[in-house]
């Protein structure tokens, strides 16, 4: 199942349900509220995973997850500590319920990507003009009379509308303003129901000042492989994420290889780590417009960098993944196999890859391999990179195996095997079984030294009597 996004303009037409300055305002309080209940959400789930606080909710309310937040606790969020008294909610529950499923998300990503480390802050939510949309709010059609298509956003709680004097039923109504063939090939999609409508966002452009729909939507995706992956189980293409090459590919069935140069992802980095030095030193004497109230309108140039940086490893672990996938599919593999990285942040010797998001790239690994009906398997990395991929040996020393001068070159000192570091450890990924092998040769290393550890206490032992004597 895919998912995107078409980014669609819209145009006010409920004049006669609200006056569209009273609109714009109702919705920039909505949008408030909804920053408040997000954070609120993020808050309890970081404090019941780190402390295991008891959530301020009657016993007898079952709340199995974070969208059943919203609606257990949402009075709660809105008392009005000076009077006491509890604001009746303005957000629709439909659009409260998709706001819990979205801090359910980004929390689960926050600690895949923190390791466990509750140090860092949780996800936090600002008020930044956009507002959460349940898919059953969002109604698209084709206009009869105007000959142009239509939505239709639920965003008004009962309660709220009830109290403006207006019918939370009839929703409010907009123009789409669609652009191009591509945006009106998609409405249409959705309105013939080939493409099924997902949570969305409504976006506030304040430099445009306009409203946009961020219309969210999924369908099947068919990619047409001249094999079918479950008969070629045996061709497995193993990818190993390695310190020299952000991503390296070798298969178990022929000799191709294929690798990601870091020289794209070290190049950028170097010019927006010396833009953000540049900006942060500029900041002392910046203009009059520059300056406000605080920090955060000094700093806003180079805070902006975070999301640029953001936005190109997301791009760049796009290209990634489909480039691995595609490969896959030319050399007719059946099995992914990449190593799990979970605990990478405990490594020292990974400093590299803990400053690029490898949970990000291994997820649409996944999803782009799952796609094309190719199963994906994740290893336990331990020794992985330290075995020899033609002889078997490992070496349970720290950096015995690599004595060549060139730490890019991986040496075995049982057979004499040279290769690329990275290449030795993904032919290892792609060894079918690898990880029950390794397991294995740990236990009979393991068994061995027990077994040694008398014979070594005696010589011990005798050298310290000699010294003794």
């Amino acid at each position: 199942m895919g998912a995107k996004i078409v980014k669609l303009q819209l145009i006010y037409k409920s004049d006669e349900v609200m006056p569209y300055k009273d609109y714009c305002k109702e919705l920039f309080a909505l949008m408030r509220e909804m920053s408040i209940i997000k954070n609120k959400i993020a808050t309890y789930l970081y404090l019941d995973k780190r402390f295991s606080v008891a959530l301020p909710i009657e016993k007898d309310t079952k709340v199995k997850s974070a969208s059943g937040l919203a609606s257990a606790f949402a009075s709660e969020l809105l008392v009005n500590y000076k009077t006491g008294e509890v604001e009746v909610l303005k957000n629709h529950s439909s659009n409260r319920s998709a706001a819990g499923q979205d801090v359910q998300a980004k929390f689960k990503k926050f600690l895949k990507e923190s390791m466990g480390a509750y140090a860092v802050n949780p996800p936090s939510f600002k008020d930044n003009g956009t507002l959460c949309l349940h898919d059953r709010c969002i109604q698209i059609y084709y206009d009869e009379d105007n000959k142009d298509y239509g939505a239709k956003l639920f965003l008004l709680s009962h309660s709220y509308a009830k109290e403006l004097g207006i019918k939370s039923s009839n929703g409010f109504d907009y123009k789409l303003l669609v652009g191009d063939d591509s945006s009106r090939a998609i409405i249409e999609r959705i309105i013939a129901g080939e493409y099924k409508i997902s949570a969305s966002n409504l976006k506030w452009d304040k430099r445009k000042k306009k409203w946009y729909l961020l219309l969210c939507y999924s369908f099947t995706e068919k990619r047409t492989t001249s094999y079918d992956p479950k008969e070629y189980e045996n061709n497995v293409m193993g990818i190993n994420f390695g310190v020299i090459c952000p991503m390296y590919m070798s298969f178990n069935h022929c000799k191709n290889r294929y690798n990601i140069e870091a020289n794209e992802i070290e190049a950028f980095r170097k010019q927006v780590e010396a833009r953000r030095i540049a900006l942060r030193r500029q900041r002392k004497y910046c203009g009059d417009g520059s300056i406000g109230h605080g920090k955060n309108k000094r700093n806003s140039p180079a805070m902006k960098i975070d999301d640029k940086i953001a936005r190109f490893r997301d791009t760049c672990n796009h290209k990634y993944a489909r480039y691995a996938v595609d490969m896959a599919i030319k050399h007719q593999c059946g099995i992914i196999v990449i190593e799990d990285l979970t605990s990478i942040a405990e490594k020292e010797e990974r400093l590299f890859l803990k400053t690029w998001s490898y949970y990000d790239l291994q997820n649409k690994i996944e999803y782009k391999a799952k796609e094309a009906g190719i199963k994906v398997i994740k290893i336990n990395p331990q020794y992985v990179s330290r075995r020899c991929s033609k002889c078997g040996y490992i070496s349970f020393e720290k950096e015995e195996n690599i004595k060549a001068p060139d730490y890019r070159k991986f040496h075995c000192v049982e057979c004499g095997f040279q290769s690329h570091v990275d290449y030795n450890a993904s032919q290892n990924n792609a060894t079918i079984g690898i990880e029950a092998i390794i397991a294995e040769q740990i236990k009979e290393h393991n068994s061995e030294n027990v077994k040694n550890q008398p014979a070594a206490k005696a010589a011990k032992s005798k050298s310290k009597i000699k010294e003794t004597a």
